[in-house]
Order: structure tokens, then C-alpha cells, then sequence
């Protein structure tokens, strides 16, 4: 089994753009139209090649002009992508041009810039750009983040190229084996931000809002305290909940909206949280169990609707020491009451990535950076055309094995989480052997809470994300 890790590289790129690459150079330039200096380092991305992101030297934008970028195989690719077994530009999410500086301050010295893209050369072939018009280049959360010309899922501006809807990649058409691509392009319409230029400013300090991730200790098979919720990712919006052991906005971390459905457009110290609730499960024993969210709001911040799935599964603070004695057996992920938005795993997978870098379990789900394990639940969920609209209601119910004990015939803990209607004293949740409700003040999910997705954004997140999620680039 393989996971591809995009989820966490999801939750990366929402907050700040994601790792670039390319060797760029300036060709041209004009002032900006302020009085401040610019020295914006712009460099060409390639996001997830080989399973990693790819970056070179940035150029330096210094004023309104003509610019290029450029990554070559043969000088560019890091010593990561080599051990990976990247041989040529193939196989990729996307490729976009972001501020670099944005990585380390959380933000661009410029708060509107426009952007033409003049030409995409691959190989010495110019390509045939279809962008007739400058676009806006800095995203709502202050970045410098152009998300093309080339996006596996926002779509492109270059003809010659083909889409894998269901592995969501992007290759070239005309070139067998491409090794470099440049990309030259225009900046307009500049506008410095607040405090951009050459100014030195003292820069705010982070807001802690998470801690570190427990050890995972071995299993015990005769708790009843162990805990399992869902983690969700959209595809389009990028809203999400993120994996229980998620180190950035998990549960086990105690991140104040790791309960709740949220995006992070402006930021991640300003989550906007949305509408839905969660109900959790505690794992009392040996059982069939159900976790739910209902009447989400998948419309970020932004105002960009959702479209499809990233990721959807369940995260627990099973210890990976639980690993081959825990099974997860009838597993079935339902939207709404649509016969067609159902799909069941009649033995589920964990995620190796939440094992091997969390030290917990993560159900496999739904996970459009997985497809050697997710692939027939990627094409039910993970497909555009298959998106209802409306969600009223997403549910994972599963069965669990592994424990010395069956869990109680009365059902078990379930809880909302925190902040939302009819929560029991520790925000926990009751399992679903049946539909009794049962007052329990044990167990539950710890306070403040959690795809990136990741694979795992993305999400997944997503899956974004994600959840030990993994996430797509988005523009």
C-alpha cells in the first residue's frame, strides 16, 4: 500500500503558498506605481512530481514589467526528486508562480498585482496560451499565488496539455520527455501593501494555538477511552476538518476550531469557522460504530462553492502499535440518502503516512491523492460530475475489531462536538450499536481541538489538508 502524503502539503499551500521551483531571471521592468521600493522574489512551482515539490532561484521583481521563470531538469531538481525518480515534467498537479519571501512572513509586499502570461515555452516549443486578459495575482489571505497556468483541478490556460480527472494530473501533449519549462510573463496594476518595500518592520509574533502531539504509547485492548472522528476535505473551497493527530490543526494538539468545519483562506490564524456539526465516536470495545457531519456549509470565506471530495475518512488516537491487531471491517461512507454517493470497504487501510509520521491510525476513505487505494471510492466521490450540490448529511459507519472486550449492548458514548447543540459535558461522542443515548462522562475527545489532506491534504484536505490529509494546489 501506498499514500502519497498530499493532505499535509495541502494545509501547507492554503496557508502560505506552496514550496516553488525554478531558475528565473528578469527581463524587463517598471516602477511600481508607489513610493516604496519592491523586491518580490517570484519562482516557478511544480507541485507534487515524483510525490514532492520542486523549486529553483527566484527572480526579483522590482517594479511592473516583463518577467521569466524557468525549471530544468537537468540544473533544478532536488536531490529529493532524483531519489523520487523524476526523469522529466510529467505527472504533475500544477505549476504556478509564488512569492517566496510569502513563505517565511505569512504574506507579499504587494496587496493587488496583475498578471499575463506572454508565453510557455517547454523544450524550446511554445505552447498556445489561452489567458486574453490580466488576471489578479494576489490571493483573498495576501499571497502572491498565481495556481496556473497549469492546475490539474482549477483548470488551465495552455492548450496543449491533457487532464487525469481521477489521478489529477496534468501532462504535455507535444513533448515526449519534457525537461524544462519558462514561463514569461507581465505584472500590472501593482499596489504595495501596508508596510511593504524595503522598510524594516518587526513581525508579529505567532499566535500559539497548538501544541505538541502526545506520544502514542502502546495499545491497550481493553480500554474503552479510545476515540474516532471524521476528517473531510472539499475539493474547489479547500473547507475542512483535519485528522485527530494532525500537528497543525488536530485535535490531539488542542487547536481551538479542530472540532469544527472550517477554511483557512486568510490565513491560518484567522480559520473561518462554517456550519456543521460533528458527532464523534468513543470507541467502548468491539463494535459497529457511526460518525456523522450534518448540514455543512462548504462555501468558504471567499465565496467559492464546493465541487467534489477530497477526502473523507476517520482518524483515531489508536496507537500505530494497534496496527495489526485492530481491524476495521465494513466500512461505508454515505452522502445524503444517495444511493450513488455510497460506496463500503469490506476491510478499510490505514494510512502509512499518519503510522509513520504521527505514530496513529487514519482510515483511508476517500483520498484523490491515494489511488492505489482509494481509487473506486475516489471515482464515486472524488468526481465533479458526481457532486450534489446541497449536502445535508455525510456519515462513515464502520465496524471495529481488536479489543478484548465487546463493546456495551446499550451503545456507547457519542457526542457532538464541542460548540455545536446538545453536547455532552466533554464534547464526546456515542458509538453506533444502536440509538440509545447514554450519559457517560468518560472518554471523549479532548478540549479544543483539530486533512491536511494532504494524504495526504490533501485533505485532504482536505482530505486540505487534512487530516493527515493531503491537499491539492489550488489557485
Amino acid at each position: 500500500m501506498r499514500s502519497k502524503s498530499k493532505l499535509r502539503k495541502a494545509f501547507a499551500a492554503a496557508m502560505s503558498g506552496f514550496l516553488a521551483l525554478g531558475l528565473a531571471f528578469s527581463i524587463g521592468k517598471a516602477p511600481v506605481k508607489a513610493d516604496d521600493e519592491l523586491n518580490m522574489p517570484l519562482s516557478l512551482n511544480i507541485y507534487s512530481i515524483g510525490g514532492g515539490a520542486e523549486k529553483g532561484q527566484p527572480v526579483t521583481v522590482t517594479g511592473e514589467g516583463q518577467y521569466e521563470v524557468s525549471f530544468d531538469i537537468a540544473s533544478d531538481l532536488s536531490e529529493a526528486g532524483k531519489s523520487a525518480g523524476v526523469t522529466a515534467i510529467k505527472d504533475f498537479g500544477a505549476i504556478y508562480i509564488s512569492d517566496d519571501s510569502a513563505l517565511t512572513t505569512g504574506e507579499s509586499p504587494v496587496s493587488s498585482c496583475k498578471i499575463k502570461y506572454d508565453a510557455v515555452i517547454v523544450d524550446g516549443t511554445e505552447l498556445t496560451v489561452t489567458q486574453t486578459e490580466p488576471k489578479e495575482a494576489v490571493k483573498s489571505n495576501g499571497i502572491f499565488d498565481t495556481g496556473d497556468p497549469l492546475n490539474a483541478w482549477d483548470g488551465s490556460v495552455v492548450e496543449e496539455i491533457t487532464t487525469d480527472p481521477t489521478a489529477f494530473t496534468v501532462n504535455f501533449t507535444t513533448i515526449e520527455n519534457p525537461q524544462k519549462i519558462t514561463i514569461k510573463f507581465t505584472l500590472s496594476d501593482i499596489v504595495m501593501a501596508e508596510g511593504g518595500g524595503d522598510e524594516e518592520t518587526t513581525p508579529e509574533e505567532p499566535k500559539e494555538t497548538v501544541g505538541a502531539i502526545p506520544e502514542a504509547g502502546e495499545f491497550d485492548p481493553s480500554s474503552d477511552e479510545y476515540v474516532a472522528q471524521m476528517y473531510v476535505q472539499i475539493g474547489g473551497s479547500w473547507v475542512f476538518r483535519n485528522s485527530w493527530s494532525d500537528k497543525d490543526f488536530g485535535t490531539a494538539t488542542g487547536w481551538e476550531n479542530a472540532d469544527k468545519l472550517v477554511d483557512i483562506d486568510k490565513g491560518a490564524d484567522n480559520a473561518v469557522v462554517h456550519d456543521g456539526k460533528f458527532t464523534d465516536v468513543v470507541l467502548k470495545g468491539n463494535g459497529t460504530y457511526t460518525v456523522t457531519l450534518e448540514n455543512p456549509d462548504f462555501t468558504n470565506s471567499a465565496g467559492t462553492a464546493g465541487e467534489l471530495f477530497n477526502l473523507i475518512g476517520v482518524s483515531t488516537n489508536l496507537p500505530a502499535s494497534a496496527e495489526d491487531k485492530v481491524k476495521i471491517t465494513d466500512m461505508t461512507i454515505q452522502v445524503n440518502d444517495s444511493a450513488m454517493l455510497k460506496y463500503t470497504y469490506p476491510e478499510a487501510s490505514f494510512d502509512p503516512d499518519g503510522i509513520k509520521n504521527v505514530g496513529y491510525l487514519n482510515v483511508l476513505g476517500v483520498n484523490i491523492w491515494n489511488s492505489d487505494v482509494c481509487t473506486d471510492a475516489n471515482a464515486v466521490f472524488g468526481d465533479k460530475s458526481n457532486w450534489p450540490g446541497e449536502v445535508t448529511k455525510v456519515s462513515v459507519t464502520f465496524t471495529v475489531s481488536g479489543f478484548d472486550h465487546d463493546a456495551p449492548a446499550g451503545g456507547e458514548e457519542e457526542t457532538t462536538a464541542a460548540g455545536n447543540e446538545n453536547e455532552t459535558k466533554d464534547g464526546a461522542t456515542k458509538a453506533d450499536n444502536n440509538n440509545d443515548k447514554k450519559d457517560d462522562d468518560k472518554g471523549g475527545l479532548p478540549m479544543g481541538a483539530i486533512v491536511g489532506i494532504a494524504i495526504g491534504a490533501v485533505a485532504v484536505i482536505a482530505v486540505v489538508v487534512i487530516v493527515v490529509v493531503s491537499k491539492k494546489k489550488k489557485k
